[in-house]
């Protein structure tokens, strides 16, 4: 599944991070595509799937979003 703008965050003012459903680490490497911008030679993304890879526990997995305000205790 591709995620839409909405559903990883975009364009939010909350400062969120991303970490896995099983074991809570933040170490994820999302699939993706990215198309090259000769121009400015970078990659952008164009399109990011829902399901990626936990370095920390080795498995597929689905990252959860939390808000990083929320997880530090601040109101």
């Amino acid at each position: 599944m591709i995620l839409n703008e909405t559903e990883i965050g975009a364009g939010t003012e909350t400062p969120h991070g991303w970490k896995c459903r099983t074991c809570g680490s933040e170490d994820l490497l999302f699939d993706a595509y990215a198309e090259w911008d000769r121009e400015n030679q970078v990659f952008t993304v164009q399109s990011l799937f829902d399901a990626c890879e936990c370095v920390a526990c080795g498995g597929e997995t689905k990252a959860v979003r939390f808000e990083l305000a929320a997880e530090a205790g601040a109101p």
